[in-house]
């Protein structure tokens, strides 16, 4: 089921229709662009045309923030014409999902969730998956990480490179990958995709921001209680204070743009 957050498409679907599209997707060998939306992809989209064409041209679209969720939730609901209502209507949906998560209609489904769903299916199907992006170094310590945990995964090749580097685009040309995980941080890693999506050909690619450093460990998603009442940016900020501004984008300048809307 697709729906719309001020423009930006979401693709609300079940963990079990999610294997079927991935399957679907490697077995066609064309190529998909999956996009992973959090309440700052959303608030960049608003003053970003390229970026947002990105995202509405996906082919699949998946909720990874709490406040797409929450977003969701109060759009269903017909918020009240009332600004101040609107406000706190939506601080009610958050503290709600806060206490009782589990009440929710809509699921999202992580970048890192994603993730571990490609890898598994990756092992059990023999396709090859291409780590790029990170810091140097974290691409080529996840896939050590991962191979250990997949036994039967097959890492086609795993790069730090930059993506304005001439060579990157022929490295994974020759790598044949079925997968392309790139971590570049968004928007950067969904501009490179869109970008070079037609000479790749690769059949699922998708940017998963952070997710490399969370599996070697160089940031901590917290314990699962925090994953579960959606409290990751709070973790997120205190051990990386400079990231203040996007979080303050995901979460008050994300609530003002919901609010807005008439």
């Amino acid at each position: 089921m697709r729906k719309h957050i001020l423009e930006i498409p979401i693709d609300w679907i079940s963990e079990t229709e999610l294997e079927t599209l991935l399957k679907r997707f490697v077995a066609s060998q064309n190529p998909h662009h999956i996009t992973t939306v959090n309440p700052e992809f959303v608030v960049l989209s608003q003053t970003n045309p390229g970026f947002k064409a990105i995202l509405q041209q996906s082919d699949l679209s998946l909720a990874d923030g709490t406040g797409i969720v929450l977003a969701q939730t109060f759009l269903d609901a017909k918020p009240p014409k009332n600004h101040f209502s609107q406000w706190l209507k939506f601080g009610t949906l958050g503290l709600r999902f806060l206490f009782v998560p589990q009440s929710f209609t809509y699921k999202r489904i992580t970048g890192v969730a994603l993730t571990h769903e490609l890898l598994r299916l990756s092992s059990e199907g023999k396709w090859r998956v291409f780590l790029l992006g990170a810091a140097p170094g974290v691409a080529q310590a996840a896939s050590t990480l991962w191979q250990e945990q997949y036994p039967e995964l097959i890492i086609a090749g795993a790069s730090s490179a930059n993506p304005d580097d001439p060579t990157i685009i022929q490295e994974i040309k020759q790598s044949k990958p079925d997968i392309l995980l790139v971590a570049y941080g968004a928007p950067k890693q969904e501009v490179f995709i869109a970008q070079h999506a037609k000479s790749l050909h690769i059949p699922i690619m998708v940017g998963v921001g952070g997710t490399f450093d969370y599996a070697v460990g160089t940031i901590h998603r917290g314990p699962r209680f925090i994953q579960a009442i959606g409290l990751e940016w709070l973790m997120r900020l205190l051990q990386q204070p400079k990231r203040f501004k996007r979080i303050y984008r995901s979460t008050i300048i994300f609530m003002q743009l919901m609010t807005a809307k008439k």
